[in-house]
C-alpha cells in the first residue's frame, strides 16, 4: 500500500484468501499512517502490523519515542481490541538528515535504549529495523 503497487481493494482480496486458506493468524504491515487511512484492513487482518519510524518521518530523536508511542495509541484507538505488533522499529546508525532526525550511532543507541525500556513496560510486541547496517 504505501508504495501504491495495490489498492485497498485488492490488498483485501489477498488478505481474505491467505487467512481462508491457511487458517494462521494473517496481517499485513504498513506504516502507522496507511492503517489510519485505510481503517477497513483492519476487518480483514487478526493483528495490526505496523511500522514505526521517527527518523524517516523527520522526528527529533528527544521526542521519538513519545511519537511512537503516541501513534501506538493511535491505533490501538482505531482498532480497539486487535492485538497491535510494531512490525518495525528503529532508527538508523549513518544516512543523511531527514528534517530534525539526525542518523548516527550515538542516536541509534539512545533511540533503542529509550524504546525498548518503553516497550519492556508496556510489554508490546516489536522487531527491531534493523540489526546489521545495510551496505546500501
Amino acid at each position: 500500500m504505501l508504495r501504491g503497487e495495490l489498492s485497498p481493494a485488492q490488498l483485501i482480496l489477498y488478505l481474505d484468501k491467505v487467512r481462508f486458506a491457511l487458517r494462521v493468524p494473517v496481517s499485513t504491515a504498513e506504516p502507522w499512517h496507511v492503517w489510519r487511512k485505510h481503517p477497513e484492513l483492519g476487518n480483514h487482518v487478526d493483528f495490526i502490523g505496523a511500522h514505526m519510524l521517527p527518523y524517516w518521518e523527520g522526528v527529533h530523536l528527544d521526542i521519538a519515542i513519545e511519537h511512537v508511542i503516541d501513534k501506538y495509541n493511535l491505533l490501538h484507538g482505531l482498532f480497539p481490541g486487535r492485538p497491535i505488533v510494531l512490525a518495525e522499529v528503529g532508527w538508523p546508525s549513518n544516512g543523511r538528515t531527514r528534517r530534525s532526525a539526525v542518523a548516527s550511532q550515538a542516536s541509534q543507541a539512545i533511540f533503542l535504549r529509550r524504546f525498548l525500556a518503553k516497550a519492556h513496560e508496556a510489554k508490546h510486541d516489536y522487531y527491531l529495523m534493523e540489526a546489521f547496517d545495510q551496505p546500501w
